[in-house]
């Protein structure tokens, strides 16, 4: 029988230019948020929108304004919710894809827009990612933690993994939810869609290299501090990917100082770069014997991934290995 190639609801051919992939990721998110409830819930709810499940979510793309010097611009999307009597919710949706990374003068802008108007946030999605939970990976950012408007943003990864958590959710009681979410999945997970992307240290990468092995790089240099924190995006990164691939919530283990104190966390990735040549992390995997240990070892260019586990005290050397052996499934 001749080989077919399965019909899908958001086809990837067509998208090789950036402006056409921002485009159709934009249109394809933000439809697929407007029907399915449990994804716009997961995504928008924590921003300050309603979590009523019988809200109605509304979303355009491209909607043209004017800025006070008379200048028009066009955000990639809006996303309204509405329920009952109170005033809607209204965001403006910011996208990019590859590499293209977000410029702090057009969320400005619409930051600018979101106030003329009385909309409530402005969203941006793009493969960066942040340091920190809450704090924007643009710089110059002009709001204020109080203010009328807010400003999140959302790594593409981290909309896969919300998504492949309400997809796995969805799949008994609602399977049409899960198959509609599960497409918008498959299309991030598409290398032509230009989400999801994560292949590149940084332009400081290999001058960082070389210092290390011939250990000369200092951990006070900007170079050192660049990759430190590509590091903790990779991280991050592969933390959210694990979370697609095993429908579990993965996440990265880190000293209770860091948790809140990105800085810290990256000048002492680049004090053991410069030490040890080691970037170093670990990964928890739910219900699983223990923490993924992972080193990259500039030096001799190796990346160890180790799990250490306690054997079981009550066997004998024979059995305590094959239950080791047993847990490697």
């Amino acid at each position: 029988m001749v080989e077919m190639q399965k019909a899908r609801l958001i086809p990837v051919v067509g998208t090789k230019m950036g402006n056409e992939r921002e485009q159709r990721a934009t249109s394809a998110l933000l439809a697929i948020m407007s029907v399915a409830r449990p994804l716009s819930d997961a995504i928008l709810t924590p921003l300050g929108a309603t979590s009523a499940q019988r809200a109605v979510v509304e979303a355009f793309v491209e909607p043209p304004f004017k800025l006070k010097d008379g200048r028009k611009v066009r955000p990639d999307g809006l996303i309204r919710v509405s329920f009952g009597s109170r005033a809607p919710w209204t965001a403006l949706v910011e996208v990019k894809t590859n590499k293209n990374q977000l410029q702090a003068e057009q969320i400005n802008d619409y930051i600018e827009v979101a106030r003329a108007e009385g909309f409530d946030h402005v969203i941006t999605i793009s493969n960066e990612i942040s340091p920190s939970d809450g704090i924007h990976p643009t710089r110059g950012i002009n709001v204020r933690k109080g203010s009328r408007v807010q400003v999140s943003h959302f790594s593409w990864t981290r909309i896969a993994t919300l998504a492949s958590h309400v997809a796995t959710r969805a799949e008994e009681h609602d399977p049409e939810q899960a198959w509609l979410v599960g497409e918008l999945i498959r299309y991030l997970e598409h290398e032509s869609s230009g989400a999801l992307d994560f292949d590149d240290m940084g332009e400081a990468w290999s001058d960082v290299v070389s210092a290390t092995q011939k250990m000369t790089l200092r951990a006070s240099a900007d170079e050192a501090r660049d990759v430190a924190e590509r590091w903790d995006q990779l991280l991050t990164f592969a933390a959210l990917k694990q979370s697609v691939l095993t429908g579990v919530e993965v996440r990265e283990v880190m000293p209770r100082s860091h948790v809140s104190d990105a800085a810290a966390r990256a000048k002492d990735f680049a004090r053991t770069l410069a030490t040890d040549g080691q970037l170093s992390g670990q990964l928890r995997v739910p219900e699983t014997v223990g923490d993924m240990a992972i080193t990259a070892d500039l030096r001799t260019r190796r990346l160890v991934i180790s799990v250490g586990l306690r054997a079981p005290q009550d066997k004998r050397a024979k059995g305590s290995v094959s239950w080791i052996l047993g847990q490697l499934k």
